[in-house]
C-alpha cells in the first residue's frame, strides 16, 4: 500500500504544482539564476534525505512537482532575461 499512496501523491503534487504555476505569477530569480519549482523540490528531497525522512506521501509530492517542472519548456538554472 506504500507504493499506492507514493502515486496517488505524485499525482496530486503534479496536479498541485500545475495549478500553482499556470495561476500565479511567482518567479525566485537571483540575477540570470532562476529557481524553477523543480529545484526547489530537489532541494526539499536532499533535506528529507538527509534527516531521514521517509514518509510515501512527501516523497511522492515532491517527485510530481519536479516532474511538472522539467516538463517545461523553460526549466534550466540560467535563464536569459528577455525571454520574461
Amino acid at each position: 500500500m506504500e507504493f499506492a499512496l507514493y502515486s496517488m501523491s505524485l499525482i496530486a503534487g503534479l496536479v498541485l504544482a500545475r495549478a500553482f504555476v499556470e495561476n500565479c505569477n511567482l518567479h525566485l530569480r537571483v540575477g540570470r539564476f532562476w529557481f524553477h519549482h523543480w529545484i526547489l523540490a530537489l532541494a526539499a528531497m536532499i533535506v528529507l534525505l538527509y534527516i531521514g525522512i521517509d514518509a510515501e506521501i512527501a516523497w511522492g509530492a515532491l517527485t510530481g512537482i519536479a516532474i511538472e517542472g522539467l516538463r517545461r519548456k523553460r526549466w534550466g538554472l540560467v535563464q536569459n532575461p528577455d525571454e520574461d
